[in-house]
């Protein structure tokens, strides 16, 4: 499959949850800002200061704008609510992003298509026995028994990466968790990335995706990620990835706007309850 001439690469930042710093408040929306505030953890609170400033200055970036003048929305489907997956307007063309972390690890990714990208902790404390309620909420019978026949050391990779896979294309998707993970298929953690079966509803959108494991993320150990995107050209051919310094990238913000107050708090005060 070759790649038309001209189409852009997906671009992934990669950063960590410790290159927040109090200087990005400045890139934040007043939305934003508010749902940072009420957050209580502080590791919540940094793992988001810093992944909407870098969607912010990555979305700049491609689009030509400064950072806190991309025009966001993140209403929720649902509910209305300002906890939804960040969207662009129409007028500003195809380009989609998609953020993603887990433990100390943010990941961004920007391309035009839908996208979907995925970060998933090997974590050792998950349940992952035949009785548990997480395997039968999250995979598929056929999933469930390809992870069971796995030694129990080996199942917290297997399951990251499965997940890792699913996630990313219900994100793709622009369905997120509002469907039951465990009614979309993936192949298991052993075989090459791709859709196996989709809900009804989800078929059509999943015909033109390409489902991709990132083997290569700068994440180090102890994580599986996942990139789901619509491909770049008739034949199907998936668009190039470049992997980008997420953490410089922070940085140069962060010493551009230094003198704004902590983040998780607003003018000194303690934050209030979190809110998910």
């Amino acid at each position: 499959m070759t790649v038309p001439a001209g189409v852009p690469p997906v671009e992934i930042w990669w950063a960590h949850e410790g290159d927040a710093a109090p200087g990005l408040r400045a890139l934040l929306a007043p939305p934003e800002l508010d749902r940072l505030d009420r957050y209580r953890l502080p590791a919540t609170a940094r793992r988001y200061l810093a992944g909407r400033a870098l969607l912010r200055l990555a979305l700049g970036r491609r689009l030509g704008l400064p950072p806190e003048q991309v025009p966001l929305d993140s209403s929720c489907a649902g509910c209305g609510g300002p906890h939804g997956r960040p969207r662009l307007p129409a007028r500003l063309g195809p380009w989609n992003a998609s953020v993603s972390h887990a433990g100390v690890r943010i990941g961004v990714a920007v391309g035009r298509g839908r996208l979907g990208l995925d970060v998933a902790a090997h974590d050792a404390a998950l349940d992952l026995t035949p009785d548990s309620g997480l395997v039968d909420r999250a995979l598929a019978p056929i999933e469930a028994r390809a992870l069971l026949r796995l030694p129990g050391r080996a199942r917290p990779g297997a399951f990251a990466r499965v997940w890792a896979r699913k996630e990313a294309v219900l994100k793709a998707c622009d369905v997120g968790l509002s469907r039951p993970p465990s009614r979309l298929i993936v192949t298991p953690a052993d075989e090459p990335a791709d859709v196996r079966a989709a809900p009804p509803e989800l078929r059509f959108a999943v015909a033109n995706l390409t489902l991709r494991d990132l083997e290569r993320a700068p994440t180090g150990p102890g994580y599986a990620v996942a990139l789901a995107h619509e491909s770049a050209g008739p034949d199907g051919a998936p668009p190039p990835l470049r992997t980008r310094d997420g953490s410089a990238l922070l940085a140069t913000a962060a010493r551009t706007n230094p003198a704004n107050p902590p983040h998780g708090t607003r003018g000194g005060t303690q934050a209030s309850p979190e809110r998910r």
